[in-house]
């Protein structure tokens, strides 16, 4: 539940990887529940939605990724949607 709560504070939506399933409520409002081989519509349509400027950036500005590899299975052939305007975190 720690995890939880800086997403419920700041109204951050959660993807999850298919292997990551059942770590946040896919029930709770925030929840685009999981992308990657086999992943919902919702993640993807999220990942995938152009940015404010014309397309030119997406719609999200980072990417904060926890326990997970982010091999091909979970990052869906890799793809280069997953770049984040700004800045990117992973920790494994």
């Amino acid at each position: 539940m720690l995890l939880h709560q800086p997403c419920f504070g700041q109204a951050i939506p959660v993807v999850t990887s298919p292997n990551g399933k059942g770590v946040f409520p896919e029930s709770h409002s925030l929840s685009l529940r999981n992308y990657g081989f086999g992943g919902g519509d919702w993640a993807t349509a999220y990942i995938k939605a152009e940015g404010p400027v014309g397309g030119s950036e997406l719609r999200y500005d980072a990417l904060v990724v926890l326990g997970s590899s982010l091999g091909q299975k979970t990052t869906n052939d890799w793809d280069s949607a997953l770049m984040p305007y700004r800045t990117s975190l992973s920790v494994e």
